[in-house]
């Protein structure tokens, strides 16, 4: 064994190992810092194999199937907003409990495409950032009625209503059991039109809700419903890391 050898395994250890090492002169320091070294390196590669092991794990955690059947099964399906907002919209979603994000395209949308791939990878980060075991599931965008013909009739759904004409979100929750499927839906910028307020109306298991005597941007409507919801229905009451 040769000091150069040595140096080189103990190249991440104290400024005085390697010192050792480099002084050493006789064959039986040599072998001493040989076995030390050695030793070193075992006890770094183990280190290193446990915390591989404890990323996957927590991987494997974070993205299993069990752990998505056992998130929050509200569901938001919002109008398509800008880049901004739509980013805002799937992070504060993704804290505040939601599952399923559904964009959908209105008749006042003021955009032409939605970044599916973007607004899964801030999802990602903001289910990491609040320590979620899962990540909502990020849906394609689809037009309006796609997305009420298509939705499940045992699934509630309260459409945030701007003009007033819903009874009160927070009394709607309330009555509501928590056991019970529900979804939040949002308009665009500017509202519903008067034809996509009929189509909700036609659907027996849609209920208009209003949030208030103020006209709230979008995605300031769907932080707000989401907040409530988690407060009354969801699990608000739960502190950090219970």
């Amino acid at each position: 064994c040769s000091s150069a050898c040595a140096r080189t395994l103990l190249s991440a250890d104290s400024l005085t190992s390697r010192s050792l090492l480099t002084d050493c002169t006789s064959a039986s320091l040599c072998r001493s810092a040989s076995r030390f070294s050695v030793a070193l390196v075992a006890s770094a590669v183990a280190r290193a194999a446990s915390s591989s092991l404890t990323r996957f794990a927590s991987a494997a955690a974070f993205c299993s199937p069990a752990a998505r059947a056992a998130s929050s099964l509200r569901r938001l399906a919002f109008a398509a907003l800008k880049k901004t907002p739509m980013d805002f919209v799937a992070e504060k979603a993704t804290e505040l409990g939601a599952s399923v994000l559904q964009p959908f395209m209105a008749e006042r949308s003021n955009v032409a495409r939605v970044n599916g791939g973007r607004l899964a990878a801030t999802a990602r980060d903001a289910a990491q950032q609040c320590e979620r075991l899962s990540v909502p599931e990020v849906r394609d965008c689809l037009d309006f009625e796609t997305v009420l013909a298509d939705w499940p009739g045992n699934r509630r759904l309260f459409a945030m209503d701007e003009t007033g004409g819903g009874a009160p979100f927070v009394a709607l929750l309330h009555k509501a059991g928590r056991r019970e499927k529900h979804a939040i839906l949002v308009g665009p910028e500017g509202g519903f039109t008067e034809a996509e307020r009929a189509r909700l109306d036609a659907r027996p298991h849609v209920a208009r809700a209003t949030l208030g005597g103020r006209v709230l941007r979008a995605e300031t409507a769907c932080l707000t419903a989401l907040a409530l919801w988690q407060n009354i229905l969801g699990d608000g009451a739960t502190p950090p890391g219970a």
